[in-house]
């Protein structure tokens, strides 16, 4: 009965390893919230928030969840018009994450120097592949000496997430976010 024990410990520990692969993988794994967190849920209302040369954002209705869209329009050569790119070939100059938070935000951090004291840190999910496209409007009038402005319009489409742990999440839908920058 002794030797059966060592045998036991030894496919208890293989089955673990193995689900430990599977979560890493993207795999399924035991029902339930994952243990590192949830993943995105690509919920979020039409519109969009924006600054800086291209830094575009929007949240979920709760403020836990902030997709973000940032892009060096002069590296990437972003004109007038419509500009579409493989996010894995142009992620230096480009980038596309989901900041989760364990709980909804008063303030989101983007676009703003002040941060609440109380807010959470998120859990960073990064874009790795899929298509952006990025149209540029035309730039704003302006006031003699200020920054011209300009609207921006990205959307993404297929794009793939993975989370500082491994995993994956799909993006099942268009998303499209729009505001002023510049």
């Amino acid at each position: 009965m002794f030797p059966a024990r060592p045998c036991l410990l030894a496919l208890g520990l293989l089955f673990l390893a193995t689900a430990c692969d599977r979560f890493r993988s993207g795999g399924s794994g035991p029902p339930g919230p994952a243990p590192f967190g949830p993943a995105p849920t690509f919920d979020y209302p039409p519109g969009g928030s924006g600054c800086s040369d291209i830094h575009l954002y929007l949240a979920n209705r709760d403020q836990s969840e902030v997709l973000v869209i940032w892009a060096e329009s002069e590296k990437l050569g972003i004109k007038e018009g419509l500009n579409t790119f493989d996010l894995d070939t142009a992620s230096k100059v480009l980038s596309v994450t989901v900041n989760l938070y364990p709980r909804p935000q008063k303030h989101l951090r983007q676009c703003q120097d002040f941060t609440d004291p109380e807010s959470g840190e998120p859990v960073v999910w990064t874009g790795v592949r899929g298509k952006v496209t990025v149209e540029r409007f035309p730039n704003d009038r302006a006031a003699a000496g200020r920054k011209h402005t300009f609207r921006a319009r990205a959307t993404i489409e297929g794009l793939e997430f993975r989370d500082p742990m491994g995993r994956s999440a799909k993006c099942p839908n268009a998303i499209t976010l729009e505001a002023t920058v510049g």
